[in-house]
């Protein structure tokens, strides 16, 4: 067994066991799920308070009309009990991208048997369905969206064997995808003063594909991955580039995205493109909003264990609103309230409030981190081997600004090699 293997079954294990201990003593009110208070991440916020600067991002998102979110759709620790469970993700539902047309799925509003369904974390008046920010601007979404992809790892020769997923990444070059440096945290190694991915062999290498089937797999859907083309190594600068085969036919109809170099000081209407891990969740409120497709084709008890059925739809897209993070100054980070779980770093945000209608859409940030992921009662977080992958806390979601990405001279030079517009890459 490779390293990488031994690594996958570990982390596999150990988070199903965690999770399951966490859930059944939790359920018999053994624990309470508590949320991080102000004595817990108050310092996380080096040049104002922490709950000032919450306020002042929720005034601002709340304040913009192609927005207007009701208030209790972004509060991240809310102060009373009975707030907890309709608080988190309720105006920003994970909607699922149509495997056979170019649309977008409204959330479901039924069960397989035709009754209302409603996530226990959700108000019915409080959900929309479909957003006018993702039913405005569908086409382009979903013509972006085909640019964000999968990172898959294959573990044996055998090709009846699936590849685990590891993490999205979205093709930002002919044959470049970019990701967020702490998802290849364990599968790069030191050379010298440089990286390089592990060595690729017949039964372990990475791909990339671009699928909306969670079903589909083969080389006719992937790319496989050549190289580290270039890592961060500026702590918090949470981002990597990767170099695929060149002229890879699974993206012959595929249109890499270009970065924004826009910085925008007030708030941005933007549209997150990510594939959720439906194996492993960040808690069990996001888990239960991302079900809805599962209670619609199959009803409810297709969500449960040992009988849980596996997701119908990969790519999911989400509306939501950026915001520079008040918290640290000269900060990398967008700040964005969108409903994520594990798997999605390295998802696009894409910029609704630039250009015309017909104008491709261009990235303004990608997906980092999460706000509670490293809450109670899941512990203090790893220290990853890689200085970039060492991202700080934040009190809502955070994303990497693109615009962070083309200031630093070695990451847009490496990226200007592979692309044919000018990036204006700041010398080293």
């Amino acid at each position: 067994m490779t390293k990488i293997q031994k690594q996958i079954v570990i982390v596999t294990g150990i988070s199903l066991a965690v999770a399951g201990i966490a859930f059944l003593l939790t359920a018999t009110g053994i624990i309470s799920f508590r949320f991080p208070g102000s004595s817990e991440h108050g310092n996380r916020c080096a040049n104002q308070p922490v709950e000032k600067a919450q306020e002042e991002f929720r005034e601002n998102v709340l304040g913009k009309e192609a927005v207007g979110f009701h208030p209790m759709s972004i509060v991240r620790y809310p102060n009373t009990s009975a707030d907890n469970r309709r608080a988190y993700h309720c105006k920003f539902l994970p909607l699922a991208l149509e495997l056979n047309s170019d649309e977008v799925r409204p959330y479901p509003d039924k069960d397989k048997d035709g009754n209302k369904y409603v996530p226990s974390v959700c108000n019915a008046t409080e959900i929309d369905r479909l957003p006018d920010a993702i039913k405005n601007n569908q086409q382009r979404i979903v013509t972006a969206a085909k640019s964000v992809g999968r990172l898959l790892v294959h573990i044996s020769k055998d090709k009846n064997v699936a590849p685990v997923f590891w993490g999205t990444a979205t093709l930002v070059a002919p044959d470049v995808v970019a990701t967020t440096c702490h998802t290849l945290n364990s599968y790069v190694q030191k050379k010298g003063d440089d990286l390089e991915l592990v060595a690729q062999t017949d039964d372990q290498y990475m791909v990339v594909d671009f699928q909306k089937d969670p079903t589909k797999y083969g080389s006719q859907y992937e790319c496989k991955v050549t190289s580290l083309l270039k890592c961060s190594k500026e702590k918090g600068l949470d981002f990597a580039l990767l170099q695929i085969e060149k002229e890879c036919k699974a993206i012959k109809n595929v249109t890499p995205l270009v970065l924004s170099r826009q910085n925008p000081d007030e708030v941005a209407s933007v549209a997150l493109v990510g594939y959720p891990d439906s194996k492993h969740f960040i808690d069990y409120d996001t888990r239960e909003v991302f079900d809805a497709e599962l209670v619609l084709n199959y009803g409810a008890g297709a969500v449960n264990y040992p009988n849980r059925k596996d997701y119908l739809y990969a790519k999911y897209v989400r509306s939501g609103a950026a915001l520079k993070d008040n918290c640290n100054k000269d900060s990398n980070a967008f700040l964005h309230p969108s409903t994520t779980t594990v798997g999605e770093s390295g998802g696009a945000l894409l910029d609704l409030t630039q250009g015309s209608s017909t104008d491709p859409l261009q990235i303004v940030a990608f997906h980092t981190c999460c706000a509670t992921y490293f809450s109670e009662p899941k512990g203090v977080p790893p220290d990853p081997d890689l200085t970039c992958a060492q991202i700080h806390r934040t009190y809502e979601n955070q994303a990497l600004k693109s615009w962070s990405v083309l200031q630093n001279a070695e990451l847009c030079q490496a990226l200007q090699k592979h692309v044919s517009y000018d990036l204006s890459c700041p010398k080293p």
